[in-house]
């Protein structure tokens, strides 16, 4: 079957001066790295029937921790959510899952406050209305290959909600 592929690029290429292999693969219904040995074999051929350059792209995949954060909120944005309008004990909070984390940036982002001289212990208040999960959304932005800030590409990989992808591809012409 490589043989085909081997002349399926070269149809191609007799009709469109370039392709990339990426969509020639995505297009034809094709594994990439079946195409890149296609690619290879004609590379090595004598004479000169196709020219290749390797380039490459970077994408971004969303962690296991980034999808929960998609399907259940961000752990601020859930610990906010969790603390009903007259307060709640702060050591109560904090023995949620991931309310280290949470309330430090729920805090960090005014969404609580803590009220240190009440009766029963440190309590924790609602500081905001309207919170909107910045997180979760960039995530869904970075997700569905939306336009996203460096910033808050950079602030995602920090809290290693994304992690990088490279992808290698050939575009070959004639």
């Amino acid at each position: 079957p490589d043989m085909l592929l081997d002349q399926e690029v070269l149809n191609t290429l007799a009709d469109q001066k370039e392709l990339d292999t990426l969509t020639f693969a995505s297009e034809k219904g094709v594994d990439h790295q079946k195409l890149i040995g296609a690619i290879k074999s004609l590379l090595a051929l004598p004479g000169d029937y196709i020219k290749a350059e390797q380039k490459q792209i970077s994408t971004w995949t969303i962690t296991e921790e980034g999808t929960s954060f998609i399907n259940n909120g961000s752990y601020e944005f859930v610990l906010y959510n969790t603390v009903p309008e007259d307060g709640m004990l702060q050591k109560d909070l904090m023995k949620l899952p991931n309310a280290k984390i949470g309330f430090s940036k729920a805090m960090t982002s005014g969404w609580l406050k803590i009220d240190k001289k009440h009766a029963n212990g440190p309590m924790v208040f609602r500081n905001a209305e309207d919170v909107k999960d910045g997180v979760k959304q960039t995530l869904c932005d970075i997700q569905q290959k939306t336009e996203v800030e460096e910033k808050s590409i950079q602030d995602m990989k920090k809290r290693k909600l994304i992690t990088p992808v490279v992808t290698k591809f050939y575009a070959v012409s004639k």
